[in-house]
């Protein structure tokens, strides 16, 4: 074995070693009493991702996670597209309550409120949040020559994802709960040769997060 195919096995475990890992900081807040999701109490579930603030949008991938995660047993989850396309024009951005008296308000129009027990759905989660790279270091250096090319160095940044859900009552027209998860990691790319990239899964982390504390708020409230 050559000594560069040595280093660069040498650096592909420390990536690995060092790489992917994740801390998550998850708080979860009741606001007023939830009545227990049970099968076919007709309590459906929809996660919506906030779209007015345009610099803190959830992402429309950790919005389906989480909708895919909270999904199974008694909780059923209606898709935000079957939603957004069922509540038309009442739930699009620039329509769409800001606030439990904002929905309040949109649910005193009878027209609503029917359109709502048509399609089942009893608790509507509101997720903000973002995933972002920063802080990042180290260096490296490509080369290409008539024996060939490849990389030498190693970089670092860090991964963020901090999500907030609100959780509303379509019922009782009440804001029942939130949950917020803060997750952080660093990723590492290592190059002897090849760049091999380690990446830090602070979505993924942040996506289960807050899909669990939201099935415990909706499942075994206090």
């Amino acid at each position: 074995m050559s000594s560069a195919s040595r280093r660069a096995i040498v650096t592909l475990a420390l990536g690995l070693a060092l790489g992917g890992c994740v801390s998550s900081k998850v708080e979860q807040l009741r606001e007023s009493p939830v009545t227990a999701a049970a099968p076919g109490s007709g309590h459906g579930v929809v996660v919506l991702g906030r779209k007015q603030n345009v610099g803190n949008q959830a992402e429309a991938g950790v919005v389906a996670c989480v909708a895919d995660r909270l999904e199974g047993g008694p909780v059923t989850v209606l898709s935000e597209a079957d939603f957004r396309n069922g509540m038309f024009p009442w739930f699009e951005p620039r329509t769409a309550p800001q606030d439990p008296a904002g929905l309040a308000r949109l649910l005193a129009d009878s027209a609503v409120e029917a359109r709502v027990a048509e399609l089942g759905v009893r608790y509507l989660v509101w997720l903000d949040g973002y995933t972002s790279d920063k802080d990042r270091g180290g260096g490296m250096s490509c080369a290409a020559g008539p024996g060939g090319g490849g990389c030498l160095g190693f970089v670092w940044w860090e991964n963020q994802a901090e999500y907030e859900a609100s959780v509303w009552d379509l019922e009782k027209r009440t804001a029942v709960g939130r949950v917020s998860v803060d997750a952080t990691g660093t990723s590492y790319m290592p190059a002897v040769l090849i760049p091999i990239p380690m990446v830090a899964r602070t979505r993924s982390a942040a996506c289960g997060g807050v899909a669990d504390q939201l099935r415990e708020l909706l499942i075994a409230p206090e």
